[in-house]
Order: C-alpha cells, then sequence, then structure tokens
C-alpha cells in the first residue's frame, strides 16, 4: 500500500495540524494493514544459500547457523515452538540481534538464517538479496504494550485509541497491570 505525503498531510485538528493528524494517519494506516494482512513469518537465508534451503529438511534447516533475537523475544519464541513442534531441537543462535532491519541486513551479508516478516522477505527476495524456506509460514498475534500509567498520556492516549479501532477492540480495557 503506497501512503503518499498528500495522505499524510492534511489540515486538521491542532494548530499545527501535519503534526497531529499526519502521524495519526499513518499509525491508523499501519494499525490497519496489520488488521488486514496478519503478521506472518517466513524463514528466510541468503540468495547465495538457495539450493542449500530449497529441499532442505527440519534438521538441516536446524543445522545451520541463526540470526536469533535476545531470550525475551517473540522472535525467539516462535523459532523454539516451530522446531518444538517438528521434534527437532531449536537451533541456537550464531548471531543476537533485536532490529528487524539488521536481521535483514546479516542474512543478505551471508551470516545466517532467521524469521523475517512476510512483507520483508517478499520484498528482499523480488530484490534478489533472500530466499525463503518454501512451505514455511508462522502466523503470530501483534501485541502492544505499554506501562499502565502512562496510557493517559495524550500521543499514547491516541495511539492506544487507534489500535483498539483498527484491531476493533472498543470497550476493551485501557489499561492493565503495570
Amino acid at each position: 500500500m503506497a501512503v503518499s505525503v498528500f495522505d499524510l498531510f492534511k489540515i486538521g485538528i491542532g494548530p499545527s495540524s501535519s503534526h497531529t493528524v499526519g502521524p495519526m494517519r499513518a499509525a491508523r494506516l499501519f494499525a490497519q494493514r496489520l488488521v488486514n494482512d496478519g503478521l506472518i513469518y517466513r524463514v528466510a537465508a541468503p540468495a547465495a544459500w538457495s539450493a542449500r534451503i530449497q529441499d532442505a529438511r527440519w534438521p538441516e534447516i536446524a543445522a545451520m547457523p541463526w540470526i536469533r533475537t535476545p531470550t525475551l523475544s517473540t522472535h525467539t519464541r516462535l523459532v523454539t515452538q516451530l522446531f518444538e513442534s517438528h521434534g527437532v531441537e531449536p537451533p541456537e543462535p550464531a548471531v543476537l540481534a533485536d532490529d528487524e532491519t539488521v536481521i535483514a541486513n546479516l542474512i543478505v551479508e551471508g551470516l545466517g538464517v532467521a524469521l523475517v516478516r512476510d512483507e520483508v522477505a517478499r520484498t528482499r527476495a523480488a530484490e534478489g538479496e533472500l530466499v525463503t524456506w518454501p512451505g514455511v509460514a508462522i502466523e503470530t498475534t501483534l501485541w502492544f504494550v505499554c506501562l499502565a500509567e502512562r496510557t493517559t498520556e495524550p500521543a499514547l492516549a491516541a495511539l492506544l485509541d487507534m489500535v483498539r479501532e483498527a484491531w476493533h477492540l472498543q470497550g476493551a480495557p485501557t489499561a492493565t497491570a503495570t
């Protein structure tokens, strides 16, 4: 979905409309796209490894160097569940990174395989930078977490309202335990 500057910056509320309406519209478009498309991850590898992963089985994929996220990350949970559900010990990380762009770049540079959002994997594969392991798509849940005491801050309150609207959570609590 392409979004132009004219979609984001419109005359609207407040003395500085372009600074309030634009980010709100961008956040709403992003959240809505996640609702429509879902959040799917793919196992991605460097483009040069195409032949190596195309017919690989679970133990072979697990034996490859993995770019993983820190222990508390959702990615780590997804990798663990993915391999355990196929009776294979989850791979140990060869590299740790906690930023999606960094992870994708490390794959492209040939350091290993990792879970990558479907949208990123498709884009980078179309550019010839990486390949995905066929037939594996991991759907996950998106979470939005913040400190309960900050939910009354205007910017965060507006964002929470947009998340509730996009995810159809009207009536959902505005705050949970701190």
